[in-house]
Order: C-alpha cells, then sequence, then structure tokens
C-alpha cells in the first residue's frame, strides 16, 4: 500500500499514513509540494528536503531571506535523484504556538491560488498541526480537515488576471498527513480519513 494518507478531492482514494519526513515526502508524485514552516523551526526532521534543495531551504533559513512569517513563501527545486515532486513552495506558518486550523485552511487556500497563478498541475500540501489545545490534545484530523476545506475553496476562488486573459484552470490539489505530525490516539487513521473525505 502507499505510504500516503490523501484526499483526491474529488475522488477519495485509499487511505493510508505518510510514515515520515525522512521516508515518504520524496515518494509524492507531483509538480509542487506545499511544506508548511513554522517561525524559528530547524530544518531537523526535514533534512531530507534541505538536500533535496542542496541545502537552498537552510541557507534561506539562515540567512532570514525565508522568515517563515504567516503566508511567507520560498521556492526552490528539488534537485536530487528520486524525488516524485519538481519543486518545493515552502510556506510561512507563524509561530507553532499560534497555528489554528483556521489559519491552516486560510494558509492551504493562499498557496493554492499561488500555484494556480504559476498553471502548476497537480499540488501535495503537506498538513502539519499548530499547538495543542487546552487540555493539551492535537488535533490532527481537524487541521487535515482544515487543509482539505482549504484547498477545495481554492478552486471557487477567483484571482486578478490581464484583461482578456483566461483565468488558469483549477489545481489539482491534494492534502498529505505525516503520521509524526504529534496525534497518535488510535483512531487517528479513521479520524483524518474521515476528516479529509468530507
Amino acid at each position: 500500500s502507499s505510504d500516503v494518507c490523501s484526499s483526491d478531492l474529488s475522488s477519495p482514494t485509499e487511505n493510508t499514513f505518510l510514515l515520515s519526513a525522512r521516508d515518504g515526502l520524496r515518494n509524492l508524485e507531483a509538480d509542487l509540494l506545499v511544506l508548511p514552516w513554522f517561525e524559528g523551526e530547524p530544518v531537523g526532521a526535514f533534512d531530507v528536503v534541505d538536500r533535496a534543495t542542496h541545502g537552498e531551504l537552510s541557507r534561506a533559513l539562515d540567512s532570514k531571506e525565508f522568515a517563515a512569517r504567516l503566508f511567507d513563501t520560498f521556492l526552490t527545486p528539488l534537485g536530487e535523484a528520486g524525488w516524485g515532486a519538481a519543486r518545493v513552495l515552502v510556506a510561512g506558518a507563524g509561530p507553532a504556538r499560534n497555528f489554528t486550523t483556521l489559519n491552516a485552511r486560510r494558509l492551504a487556500t493562499a498557496m493554492a491560488l499561488v500555484a494556480r497563478q504559476r498553471r502548476v498541475g497537480r499540488l501535495v500540501f503537506v498538513v502539519r498541526a499548530g499547538g495543542a489545545d487546552p487540555s493539551g490534545d492535537v488535533d490532527l484530523a481537524g487541521f487535515a480537515q482544515a487543509v482539505a476545506e482549504g484547498l477545495a475553496l481554492a478552486e471557487f476562488t477567483g484571482g486578478t488576471y490581464k484583461t482578456g486573459e483566461p483565468a488558469p484552470p483549477p489545481v489539482h490539489a491534494r492534502p498529505v498527513v505525516l503520521r509524526d505530525a504529534g496525534d497518535t490516539t488510535p483512531e487517528s487513521a479513521s479520524r483524518v480519513a474521515g476528516a479529509i473525505e468530507r
């Protein structure tokens, strides 16, 4: 089976989990991989992405070219052999503690619109959960649902284009969920799959 918990927003597919950033991200087939990034976050578990960009991600973080403020973007090719995605769009998500499902929905819509303006055909958006709620739980299913809704919303949101120029076609976009994103409850798989397919 696949290593990805995903949904084709027009026809849901079999749902499984992406086991880890290191093992799974390289296998995602897409024209553009969207990876939310929190302010002050080190490369850490995503060093596999940094290597695939030949160090461009860590360079941009170190130089503050990319500060990961909400809606900041950093676009770079994934030049390492064996990657299914051609480019990564690192999307600023602001401080992790302030990253809510509302912000996740807005970020997904905004990045899908950026991709649409660039006439990207296939987009994969990595779902990342923000801080825990007052009870200490991380609602990964809620974040997954918010991202799926945000990506769907972008299909119906108009942009600004030159007079007489047809609007770009909608992007074929789908969310993927990292199993190690913080929600380890036994019902995670079924809840996340259900949230994405709503």
